[in-house]
């Protein structure tokens, strides 16, 4: 525009003067729509004013197009007027050009899909006369399964992709089901509307196959599960049920502690000569006893061990959850008792002690003595209880867990493979 004579007043900013427009001479104008175009457009335009000017395109050059006579620089409005003519065709023929062209690709895409379902169509038919080997229009199960074992086992490359057939056609029903399920009609057989590709045939039977194996699996380990449950809690309670001679003793010791300790509050016996060496020895035994240094809260500690040991017998673990509740009472109840009825302690003191005696004496028989009210249906109850939770901890405990539960020592790698 500085070539052409244009002034600099033509260029003014719209800050200044505050128009919405911009007012440009002609080259400017061109200017502008030269920097809205697209490349593809401003390469159209270019060569429209190289033309203009006597110059041509390689392709021009090639294709033996005539040069234009006209070869005078055009102005900058004409410059403007062909930009503005030159970007509408542009626009227009690239418009028409995209539709052509998605008409065509839509026109390829229905072509192709025709194909595809004309070369299914084919396959199928294939497929269905290779199956229908008596030629009597309908596929029965044993021709679906002579066809299947043929293309998918015999005819098969992929020895992986055979040996998963061979194993998902060993069993019949497995086919018949499949058949059942596209038999429209319910016949019995496959007719040729009926049938579906070799492909899905196989991607059938695979499938059906690994949810069987699925299921024979967890089955399997339900069974494995329940076997070890069950003999789990048959080694548990063949180690809570024993009644061995050093199980009664251990469950008739258990009683010296509440014995001990309501010996001071119970009547002295009359005197006999074997009442008073049996009072002596417990006498002495009690000295003895009070002698050691929390004597009494290390016994309550052993038996508190005891009663909650798995791998001991149930005759041992209740004898010491009575002989703790036995004592609770000798220890609480009597003081207590002495303090607001003094005379009511010595028949209490001597129930208790006799109680206790009793139930050791039944300990050593080998009995649980739960005949007992209050404290015998309390260590009944504790102790059913604790077994309960035990035989819920058997049931998810580990090879190695088991074997520390029951034995007191955890089992190698051999005896916890076994397990």
């Amino acid at each position: 525009s500085r070539r052409r004579g244009s002034s600099s007043k033509d260029l003014r900013c719209p800050a200044r003067n505050r128009r919405s427009e911009i007012e440009l001479g002609a080259g400017g104008r061109a200017s502008v729509l030269l920097w809205k175009m697209s490349p593809r457009q401003q390469s159209a335009l270019l060569c429209m004013v190289a033309s203009s000017w006597g110059f041509q395109a390689p392709w021009q050059q090639q294709a033996g197009m005539a040069r234009p006579l006209v070869r005078a620089a055009p102005s900058g409005r004409a410059v403007a007027v062909m930009a503005e003519k030159g970007g509408l065709e542009l626009a227009a023929e690239l418009e028409a050009q995209a539709r052509l062209l998605r008409e065509e690709a839509s026109n390829l895409e229905a072509e192709l899909e025709d194909e595809r379902v004309r070369e299914l169509e084919g396959e199928l038919d294939d497929f269905f006369s290779q199956a229908d080997a008596d030629g009597d229009g309908r596929v029965s199960l044993e021709e679906l399964r002579a066809v299947l074992r043929r293309k998918l086992v015999d005819e098969n490359a992929n020895a992986r992709s055979a040996a998963r057939a061979a194993r998902a056609l060993e069993s019949e029903e497995r086919v018949l089901a499949i058949l059942e399920e596209l038999d429209a009609n319910a016949d019995g057989a496959l007719q040729r509307e009926e049938m579906i590709s070799i492909e899905k045939f196989r991607d059938r039977l695979e499938s059906d196959y690994r949810q069987t194996q699925t299921r024979e699996m967890a089955a399997r380990q339900q069974t494995d599960f329940e076997n070890t449950t069950a003999a789990r809690l048959e080694a548990w309670e063949g180690v809570a049920n024993r009644t061995s001679i050093d199980a009664r003793l251990v469950a008739a010791a258990a009683y010296l502690l509440p014995a001990l300790d309501a010996l001071p509050y119970s009547i002295p016996p009359p005197e006999n000569q074997v009442y008073d060496v049996a009072v002596a020895a417990i006498v002495q035994a009690a000295v003895a006893f009070r002698a050691l240094p929390f004597s009494g809260i290390l016994f309550f500690l052993v038996l508190s061990f005891v009663a909650g040991n798995v791998s001991r017998p149930r005759l041992e673990r209740f004898a010491a959850r009575h002989a703790i509740l036995i004592d609770l009472v000798a220890v609480l109840l009597l003081p207590l008792l002495g303090a607001v009825a003094p005379d009511l302690v010595p028949p209490v003191g001597s129930a208790v002690e006799a109680a206790t005696l009793l139930a050791a004496l039944t300990a050593l028989a080998g009995f649980d003595a739960d005949f007992f009210p209050g404290t015998g249906t309390l260590a009944k109850r504790f102790t059913d209880e604790f077994d309960v939770s035990v035989k819920n901890l058997l049931q998810s405990a580990t090879a190695a867990e088991f074997s520390l539960l029951i034995n007191g020592t955890a089992a190698d790698d051999s005896n916890s493979t076994s397990s």
